[in-house]
């Protein structure tokens, strides 16, 4: 693929997440979606509008792993360096292993629910650093999945309480698909700046992201009073020590593939 048609590609994803967001916002705003006419939590309804809040996540995430793909040496095993102009296979059997082996780690982190600590951040932001945006993304859908039907069950009320499980697991992965992203970015691909520096610009342009789009979900789902509850419950639960956990996933991924990548250099 030319460098034009590839720009090109990534212009008109970026386009389109665009549009969508503001029309969704739009939408939301005109029929006030906060309000008790829309029915109680999770109510079909609601599950509607968050579909649509979804798609626009799910279109953020994929603009990420189209721009992580369009980066060969992205996408192999660290310390790994293709030939110049070589095409990389995206779902080459590293990526699909490394999706398996991610989506188990992340099933299992799911028990720290049941303590009210998020494990499962911890391990998909070892995840973002070492693998980057796509195998995050399917990764964390694939474990979130049966996580949540077998292994650490979290879904009640049938078939209403499945199509939600899946619109927030494909928003979640979105927001890792973006982290990821920012990982090769901003820390692998920038040695000369001190790994504190880069740490914290990761930290700063990720999080907010990633407790956002939960928080701005909570008003999606919840009439206006059962959203506000839903935030600050999560405010002094998950997310009060939550960005620590990713700060440590972090380290944990970045520590790994830089001994991986000076293993396959010596």
């Amino acid at each position: 693929m030319s460098k034009e048609k590839g720009k090109g590609i990534e212009l008109g994803l970026a386009v389109i997440t665009a549009v969508a967001w503001i029309i969704y916002w739009l939408a939301y705003f005109t029929y006030r979606v906060w309000s008790e006419e829309w029915g109680p939590t999770a109510s079909p309804t609601r599950i509607g509008w968050e579909y649509g809040y979804t798609f626009c996540t799910l279109l953020w995430g994929i603009l990420w792993m189209y721009k992580f793909s369009k980066i060969p040496k992205w996408n192999v095993p660290p310390g790994t360096m293709p030939a110049e102009g070589a095409r990389v296979k995206i779902f080459s059997p590293y990526t699909l292993t490394g999706i398996a082996l991610f989506g188990a780690v992340f099933c299992v982190a799911g028990l720290g629910d049941l303590i009210r600590i998020d494990l499962q951040a911890l391990s998909v932001a070892a995840s973002a650093a070492y693998f980057g945006s796509i195998i995050s993304f399917f990764g964390l859908w694939i474990g979130q999945v049966i996580a949540r039907l077998w292994f650490v069950p979290w879904v009640m009320g049938g078939a209403a309480g499945f199509l939600d499980m899946a619109a927030w697991v494909t928003m979640d992965a979105s927001i890792w698909s973006y982290n990821g992203y920012l990982f090769f970015k901003f820390y692998h691909s920038k040695p000369q700046w001190s790994r504190i520096k880069r740490l914290a610009l990761i930290m700063v342009l990720g999080e907010p992201i990633h407790i956002g789009f939960w928080e701005v979900r909570a008003f999606v789902v919840n009439p206006l009073n059962a959203a506000i509850a839903t935030v600050i419950v999560d405010t002094t639960t998950y997310w009060s020590i939550s960005w620590i956990l990713v700060l440590i996933g972090y380290i944990i991924g970045a520590s790994a593939y830089e001994a991986r990548s000076r293993t396959r250099r010596a």
